[in-house]
Order: structure tokens, then C-alpha cells, then sequence
């Protein structure tokens, strides 16, 4: 029995593209991702309130270091994860041209009460080992934890202060 290869991130891409293009898969209202395979794994969409912080997260991003904060990013890991937010310079971000952004600086993921933390901590050391340079991660209290390859922090190696909008925690 041979064991399945992993895909390369130029296949990654071409798999992405072709879920992207694929007619049947425009009515679904959730969010999909791609494991190293190409494996289609579906997901229910975020909540309200997970998306309003996402998307007031991404504008303190773009505030704070300019560039651009895309919601609901396609990242190119070991597989096709879906950042909450990603941020890119401004010069990366005119440079991208693949349907899925590879090594963005910055990752944000908004904990919920589907997505277990050793799920979120696992999901997090995926983007460092593919050239994310810190993830944000925002636990269930509210707390905000900034990861990178060197270990946890509660301060950001970019310098950023987040603040979450109000009323929106406990989730």
C-alpha cells in the first residue's frame, strides 16, 4: 500500500481555484478549506458576533500598520486554512496574484465555542511553520494572545494594540 503524497502549494493553489470556480459550491454558506491532500473539509459559517470582531480586528490592523486586513483570507498552509483575518503589506498585497495568500504577516483567529482551543493552538502553529510571522489569537474570554515562532505573549511583535469591540464578550 502506498501512502497518499501531500500536494505541493502549486497544486494547493490549482485545488483552491478549481473550489473556487466550482458552480454547485457557490451555494454553500459556510466556509471551506483544503487539508494537505486537497480533501474538501466543510465547515458551518462564523456567527455574527465572531465576524463583527474579525472585521473591527482587521481595521485596527490596517490603522495601525496601513497594508491590507482581508476577512475570511485563504491561507496556503499544509493544506488551504481560512484566516478570520490575514494582513499583508501593501506592496505584498498588490504583489498577490494566486487565489490563496501565502505567508501573510499577520493571522487573527476569533475563538468560538465550536472551535476548541487545542484546535485553534494546532491551527496557529500550522500558519508559523508556513511563514506567518505572528497569529492573534482571541480566546473565548476575550483575552488576546499573540503567538509567534518564539512561543506566546501578550504583546504583539508588531508593536499592534487591539481593543474588541464593545459588548461583544463573553461570547
Amino acid at each position: 500500500m502506498h501512502a497518499a503524497e501531500t500536494l505541493a502549494r502549486s497544486e494547493l493553489q490549482s485545488r483552491w481555484q478549481s473550489l473556487i470556480d466550482d458552480a454547485l459550491l457557490a451555494e454553500f454558506e459556510g466556509r471551506a478549506e483544503l487539508d494537505a491532500y486537497g480533501e474538501i473539509a466543510f465547515t458551518p459559517p462564523p456567527a455574527f458576533a465572531h465576524q463583527r470582531i474579525a472585521f473591527e480586528l482587521a481595521k485596527q490592523l490596517e490603522s495601525q500598520l496601513g497594508g491590507n486586513s482581508i476577512v475570511e483570507c485563504p491561507v496556503v498552509v499544509d493544506g488551504v486554512l481560512v484566516a478570520d483575518v490575514a494582513w499583508l503589506s501593501g506592496e505584498r498585497a498588490a504583489a498577490t496574484r494566486s487565489p490563496a495568500a501565502e505567508a501573510p504577516a499577520i493571522v487573527i483567529e476569533v475563538s468560538s465555542p465550536r472551535n476548541a482551543q487545542k484546535g485553534l493552538r494546532s491551527k496557529a502553529a500550522r500558519f508559523l511553520r508556513h511563514g506567518v510571522q505572528e497569529v492573534v489569537l482571541v480566546e473565548l474570554d476575550g483575552t488576546i494572545v499573540f503567538i509567534t515562532a518564539s512561543g506566546e505573549s501578550a504583546s504583539s511583535a508588531f508593536g499592534l494594540t487591539l481593543a474588541l469591540p464593545p459588548s461583544t464578550y463573553p461570547l
